[in-house]
């Protein structure tokens, strides 16, 4: 093989595997005269007749819109109003935005209070429970409760604590520490938290504010999670809200009075999503309840490592085939 061929297939391989694992970074250069827009918008206006309005204006009046926000001055919207139907596909329904597909849903004028029953507390000579956990919470709101568990036999067992369970394998005379994640029940006072084992039991007794606002946030499969609403005040009207990276409002819905609702949905682009329900009697904000979750995008897959060691096999690979054809050329 010529040497000058060999070097110029090891050159363009280099260069490939640059090109593969390098962002490629494309700048547009104004020339001096050049007119950069600069865009500055209203706010959205509310939804009349299917379409919220604004109104945007370049500061630097290039008269161009080639950087123009998309979309513009008018978007297609759903009608939604206070102490009207609520729920996906009923008129006054929710507005939705393009990164979220709605599911089923469920609504009840007569939400349940959700109180699990306090088990009946059992002493053992050989297990011991300890409960550690704040004092005091508002009513629904989630909290974590560390479990201490120590035997002296040889324990395979599971603790429950308010329906939610793990498993546990003890040694004789060793002890561990098992966090659960919780919600605190529906109802207000002084409230007997009890880990349940079939053996013995661990509690501690915490207080609950009273709240008439409930929200809970449930993933499911496939980017899918169940938004379920309890409001316990028939006097107001609850506002659904759900935001995404911190600016744009992706669901908004109005329900009235006291409900239970329950919508399931399906996020379909990844970023930062914060659920915000409020119980509002007129302009007066009664409670107010927040969640924050995650979707993440789909991993991508880098190609430089293993091209880079293609390369280098093919540069070996090559240099043994000189080296062997030179050999014989000297022999």
């Amino acid at each position: 093989m010529k040497p000058y061929l060999f070097l110029f297939i090891i050159i363009f391989l280099i260069c490939l595997s640059n090109l593969s694992s390098a962002v490629v970074e494309i700048t547009i250069e104004y020339g001096e005269e050049a007119c950069i827009e600069n865009w500055d918008c209203t706010d959205w206006s509310e939804c009349v007749g299917g379409t919220q309005t604004r109104t945007c204006t370049d500061l630097n009046d290039c008269g161009t819109t080639y950087d123009a926000p998309d979309p513009f001055e008018s978007r297609s919207c759903t009608v939604s109003s206070p102490g009207g139907p609520g729920g996906p596909g009923s008129p006054g329904g929710p507005t939705i935005g393009g990164d979220i597909t709605p599911g089923d849903v469920t609504t009840s004028e007569e939400p349940e209070p959700e109180i699990p029953p306090e088990p009946e507390l059992k002493e053992s000579p050989y297990i011991q429970l300890e409960l550690s956990t704040i004092d005091e919470i508002e009513a629904g709101e989630p909290f974590t409760v560390n479990v201490t568990i120590s035997s002296t036999i040889s324990l395979d067992t599971t603790i429950e604590l308010l329906k939610v369970k793990q498993n546990v394998v003890l040694e004789a005379g060793e002890s561990k520490i098992l966090s659960f994640e919780v919600h605190a029940p529906e109802t207000e006072g002084s409230y007997n938290l009890v880990a349940l084992t079939p053996y013995a039991t661990g509690n501690k007794t915490i207080y609950l504010y009273y709240k008439p606002l409930f929200l809970y946030v449930i993933p499911k499969e496939n980017q899918s999670y169940e938004i379920h609403l309890k409001n316990f005040d028939n006097t107001s009207s609850t506002e659904l809200q759900i935001v995404k990276d911190d600016f744009q409002t992706v669901y908004l819905d109005y329900l009235d009075g006291k409900i239970d609702y329950k919508v399931n949905l399906t996020f379909t682009k990844p970023g930062n999503y914060k659920v915000k329900a409020k119980a509002l009697s007129g302009s007066i904000l009664l409670d107010e309840d927040e969640r924050v979750f995650e979707i993440k995008g789909m991993p991508t897959i880098d190609y430089s490592l293993p091209i880079l060691v293609a390369v280098v096999i093919i540069i070996l690979i090559f240099s043994i085939l000189i080296f062997k054809e030179k050999f014989k050329k000297v022999s």
